[in-house]
This record gives structure tokens, sequence and C-alpha cells, in this order.
């Protein structure tokens, strides 16, 4: 997994692919995993004021996870603050070294277009 060029874009690609299966598999996963790691994550539900065994079973999907755990983790706040900043696409005309970049057409989550 890489970091996409449009946050905003790859999640609801994600969302939206393959009639949405993707996204309830990494759904699933999520899940499965914030489960197996409950026990490290206990100090997280002080510091964001949520409980994990009420919240887990809520995350469907990458934009509940990101709701969830990774947008205020990281100080963001909003799964929509988190793509805005974290996305690459705006930061590409910074690059001063001459950069190819490839992109697969068939993605599941970048849309195929060009920056």
């Amino acid at each position: 997994m890489c970091a996409g060029f449009d946050l905003f874009s790859c999640t609801k690609n994600v969302e939206r692919n393959l009639f949405g299966i993707y996204n309830m598999g990494l759904g699933i996963n999520l899940r499965r995993k914030l489960r197996e790691h409950e026990d490290a994550l206990k100090p997280l539900e002080n510091i964001l004021k949520i409980n994990l065994k009420e919240e887990i079973p809520k995350v469907k999907g990458m934009r509940d996870f990101d709701q969830l755990i990774t947008a205020p983790t990281l100080g963001y706040g909003f799964p929509d603050n988190y793509y805005r900043v974290a996305s690459l696409g705006p930061r590409l005309k910074d690059i001063k070294v001459p950069t190819l970049l490839f992109l697969s057409l068939i993605h599941i989550s970048e849309p195929t277009r060009p920056y």
C-alpha cells in the first residue's frame, strides 16, 4: 500500500469498487486486527475517549477506521482533515528533481487520471 495522491478519491474508490466488496473485506480485516491488538490499543481509549469493545464492531471499512483511529490518533480530528493533509497530489508540484510516477490502471483505490 502506498500513500494516495488524492485520499478523498481513494476512499471513495475503495468504498464503491467491486460493489463495495473490497471495502467490506478491508473492514473485516481491520476489525480482526483491532481485536488482536486490543490490549496494546487500550491506552488510546483514554486519549480518544472511546470504548474499543463498543467501537470496533462499527468499523465497516476504511473511512470508519480512519474516523475511529487514524485521524484522531494523528491529530487530524476527522478523516476529511487527514485526507486533505496526507494526500500527495498537492505536493507533487514541489518535487524539484524530474520524476516519473507510475500508477497501475487496475489500482483498487487510486483513480486513474493525470496529476
